[in-house]
This record gives C-alpha cells, structure tokens and sequence, in this order.
C-alpha cells in the first residue's frame, strides 16, 4: 500500500509541474567528456540540434544545444564529446561589449582559459530585484568550460541562485573562482 501510494504521489507531483529528478552523470573512460545516466537525455543528443550559442574557446569549439531539462555542452576538440550541464535552456556564454566570450587564464594553477557560461532563465522577480535590464538574456545558473593541459573540460563548481546575462559578462574574480575552486 505505502509503495502505491509513493508511486501515485511521484506521479501527481510530476505531472503538477514538479520537478523531476535529475540524470546522474558519469565520466566516460579517457575522455574529459562526461555522459548523462538518463538514456532518453543521451537519445535526444544523438539528434541534429540547433545550437543555442557557439564559441570557440582555446582553440576548441563549444556548442551549447538544448537537451530538454537540462543544457548539454557539445565539445569539438582533441576528445569530442557531450556534457550534460547544470543549467537548464536557453544557455549562453557570457560576453562583454564583443561577440566572442569572455576568457581568461590562470597559469599558476595550468589553466589556459576559462570561459563562463550561464542558463535557467531568471523570473521577473529576481531580474527586478537584481535590476537586470528588460532585454538582457540573463540566467540564474553559472558554470564554466575550463581548458588544461588543452584538454577541454566543464567545470565542477557551479553558481545557483546567481545571475549572468549574456552581453553584460561577469567580474574577472567569478573566472578566478572557477579556475581555482578549492581556494
């Protein structure tokens, strides 16, 4: 009975707009890449998808598609692969006054550049609270694509409950953050 009950309630909160939980990835062997659990997320990267935004980043291309619940990271690189990433659509990387995302490097810890990027749009609320500008495309979740040793990978830290919008960038000290996150 308590089994059928939980089913019912998982049932009732999903289709109630609940959130679903979220694929747990797993590192794919010799690749910096990393692969969702959730075969259907896995299945839908296999399509041809637009990107929502490219850019080319230390020499290697990025493109950051829409995976259904969640961003996935398309890396065309030494080891080409997807990621599924934190944020979820529309995802974009961040800029200042130029058309190529902001990068920047961090020889101390052999990080030779690091490029943010953000998703999960924001809600009126936080965008009059935090005062974005109307038109700006801003989202919620911060991550970063890092390069080492010119191996491409996601970063691990991941800023929640934060904002970036795409052609306003972020503060040098947030890339810092992300090149040095057990500082």
């Amino acid at each position: 009975m308590a089994a059928r009950l939980s089913s019912t309630l998982a049932v009732l909160v999903i289709g109630c707009g609940g959130a679903a939980p979220t694929p747990a990835m797993t590192t794919v062997p010799n690749s910096t890449a990393q692969a969702p659990s959730d075969p259907g997320l896995e299945a839908r990267s296999a399509r041809p998808q637009p990107a929502l935004d490219t850019a080319t980043i230390g020499g290697v291309n990025f493109a950051l598609l829409d995976g259904g619940h969640r961003c996935v990271l398309r890396i065309d690189g030494p080891e080409p692969g997807e990621l599924a990433v934190e944020a979820t659509p529309p995802c974009f990387f961040l800029r200042r006054a130029s058309e190529q995302p902001q990068v920047f490097s961090y020889p101390d810890v052999g990080v030779e550049a690091v490029a943010i990027f953000a998703g999960s749009p924001i809600s009126a609320e936080q965008r009059e609270l935090r005062k974005a500008p109307a038109d700006a495309l801003c989202g919620s979740t911060l991550q970063a694509v890092l390069i080492k040793a010119g191996q491409p990978s996601a970063s691990k830290l991941v800023y929640r409950d934060s904002i970036g919008c795409r052609d306003l960038g972020k503060d040098e000290k947030y890339f810092w953050d992300f090149a040095h996150p057990n500082e």
